[in-house]
């Protein structure tokens, strides 16, 4: 009769044990913010845009800062924990370029803001105007603060419809800039295929997009957004003889651009 009642001491042990690493474990939402705050009055002071929250990159911060927590370190790799552009790939957030400032301290009222100004690469971090977005964490682990800032030049994830109307519109305004008449643009469920398989091997190649009747040549290209057009693309804008051109877009992440990017394939 005795093991029942030990099994129910043991086990309110271990709640008591867990409910105490909790309460030395805790993520300050206000001092994140606070950083937050700090970070877009020196961007605001230097004429640069502010930065947007983003809750994708705040939940990277917060891993990292957890793995640095529970490691005892200051790193932006611990361990066998990912590397930060695979990180912040994790939480599906579209982006074509990372950075991360971290920092350490045993006392709350660290300003962990103005440490990274005076540092010439957290500084570049904060006012480089690659970035559009961040996601920060202050952990609180065990009375030790491990700071993140993860940021990053966040980019669209559109549909492949929605992604060729926007090639579309870019296409032809670049077709009035260029003082030429707009083109038909037509939309290939084929050429979407083509696209995803591009990305599916991580290459874009034109001669394996599929020709179809008519058509003089086919141009394969990514693209962070539809309306960054290659000099080839832009070479067609300037042709006088182009009357229309037929696209096929893909979203997706890859290898080579782990934040995800756009595949096109276009015949002409």
């Amino acid at each position: 009769m005795r093991a029942p009642h030990h099994f129910r001491i043991l086990l309110w042990l271990c709640v008591a044990f867990l409910s105490a690493e909790t309460a030395f474990a805790q993520f300050d939402a206000a001092a994140a913010h606070h950083l937050f705050e700090q970070a877009n009055k020196e961007r605001e002071k230097r004429g640069l845009a502010k930065l947007a929250w983003n809750d994708q990159l705040t939940q990277a911060a917060q891993e990292h800062a957890q793995w640095m927590a529970n490691a005892h370190t200051l790193s932006h790799q611990v361990g066998n924990e990912p590397p930060l552009i695979d990180r912040v790939a994790a939480t599906h957030v579209a982006f074509s370029a990372v950075a991360e400032n971290i920092a350490f301290s045993t006392d709350k009222s660290e300003d962990f803001h103005d440490d990274w100004m005076h540092s010439p690469g957290h500084r570049a971090n904060l006012l480089s105007r690659s970035s559009d977005a961040v996601g920060i964490a202050v952990l609180n682990h065990n009375g030790n603060y491990y700071a993140v800032e993860d940021f990053a030049q966040t980019n669209s994830a559109d549909s492949p419809e929605k992604a060729e109307q926007r090639f579309a519109a870019a296409f032809n305004h670049e077709r009035a800039e260029h003082k030429q008449m707009p083109v038909r643009v037509n939309f290939s469920e084929s050429l979407r295929s083509a696209a995803c398989a591009m990305a599916s091997r991580d290459k874009a190649e034109a001669r394996d997009i599929p020709h179809e009747a008519g058509s003089r040549g086919a141009i394969a290209f990514t693209a962070f957004e539809p309306e960054q057009l290659p000099h080839p693309i832009r070479e067609l804008v300037g042709n006088p003889t182009i009357g229309s051109v037929t696209v096929g877009a893909c979203f997706k992440a890859t290898a080579t651009n782990p934040g995800g990017t756009y595949w096109f394939a276009v015949l002409y």
